[in-house]
């Protein structure tokens, strides 16, 4: 699109477009408005119009002499496999070690990049996790997800009980007949259990508000717990959501 302005004392014939600019090999695109000076025209704004009858008045470029650019659009991203923002930006995702960080980055991303960046970390031996924790001057329970090495499982559980809040698990198999759940150095141990017979075989489960609850797999919210040495007793869980 053509347009006449008026620069300093003459006008001024402008070329107006829109283009999609690209970045870092494709990686993402952004729009532009493109204001292109092109030449003065004429002192007279009626002849200058005259000469060019296609082009607009546009008094939004009154006084500008110079070329310019204006972003139409936030960037959309064309992959999933490079760091959007941060210290690590435009690093292939795929290459990084610092799960510590893209633990911190996945809390700020969303939708397809955010499942590429949290499988990196799953094949990586991390498993997703949701914490909880008490803020403001009501108590509130907050919750958010964290992504944890199995290794870091009995650090963490030694933080968590320590400060008596409430904490998550995950239960990767049956409880035993005396609802036991081992892992780690930690012994669980479910206050309010059922024991199920099935043709020959029996086993356990918890009770939720006097229900038995099938856990295997799971992952549940202890609220309520005591603990001596290694053996935390559950007197208080609900499925985690």
């Amino acid at each position: 699109m053509k347009a006449i302005a008026l620069g300093n004392k003459f006008h001024v014939l402008w070329n107006i477009e829109d283009k999609v600019k690209t970045y870092h090999d494709g990686a993402y695109s952004i729009e532009y408005t493109y204001y292109n000076y092109i030449k003065v025209v004429a002192k007279d704004k009626a002849k200058a119009l005259a000469k060019y009858p296609d082009a607009v008045e546009m008094e939004e470029l009154n006084g500008k002499t110079k070329s310019f650019r204006v972003k139409k659009s936030e960037p959309v991203w064309c992959v999933n496999n490079v760091f959007r923002f941060g210290k690590y930006y435009m690093q292939k995702i795929n290459e990084c070690t610092d799960y510590n960080y893209m633990n911190w980055y996945l809390e700020h991303i969303t939708g397809e990049h955010k499942a590429y960046v949290e499988s990196i970390l799953l094949n990586n031996g991390y498993i997703k996790r949701n914490r909880i924790v008490k803020i403001g001057l009501r108590k509130i329970n907050k919750k958010y997800i964290i992504y944890e090495k199995e290794e870091l499982f009995n650090d963490r559980i030694t933080k968590e009980i320590k400060t008596k809040m409430p904490f998550n698990i995950t239960l990767k198999k049956n409880l035993t007949l005396d609802g036991i759940y081992r892992e780690g150095k930690y012994v669980f141990k479910f206050d309010k259990i059922k024991q199920f017979y099935y043709d020959v075989y029996i086993y356990s489960l918890p009770l939720i508000k006097g229900k038995a609850k099938r856990i295997k797999n799971k992952e549940i919210t202890i609220y309520r717990y005591t603990v001596e040495n290694n053996i935390i007793t559950i007197l208080d869980f609900e499925m985690a959501k």
